[in-house]
């Protein structure tokens, strides 16, 4: 279980060098001298959330832009009412992170009931 889990690490790792150091038309939109504090940012937050993925893929703005950004997908445990409840996320790095905040959505499965309204 550790060694699979080292593996993974090392993967992401090797993962992360790999496009954030991509230059050309590949490369992601980030400042260069915020590339090494994003794979730190990535790193840590995977570390606290295992069940998170790194990916990379296209975002389309509200204004119709696309842009190929860094996001993390999965799942975080969430406590109410003492039970535990793994919503799931996506969560995108846009251009000007991390001097802006990452964007994050819930993204309900077919099966989950999200009551309208809802007060607690």
């Amino acid at each position: 279980q550790q060694q699979q889990q080292q593996q993974h690490s090392q993967a992401v790792v090797s993962y992360l060098n790999s496009v954030l150091s991509q230059r050309g038309q590949h490369a992601l939109p980030y400042a260069e001298d915020a590339k090494w504090t994003i794979r730190q940012h990535l790193l840590d937050l995977l570390r606290e959330f295992p069940s998170l993925q790194v990916k990379n893929g296209t975002y389309t703005h509200n204004d119709g832009r696309n842009a190929h950004l860094l996001r993390t997908e999965g799942t975080i445990p969430m406590f109410y009412q003492n039970v535990r409840y793994n919503v799931p996320v996506t969560i995108f790095l846009l251009e000007a992170y991390p001097r802006s905040a990452p964007l994050v959505y819930v993204c309900p499965t077919p099966d989950m009931i999200v009551k309208p309204r809802h007060s607690s």
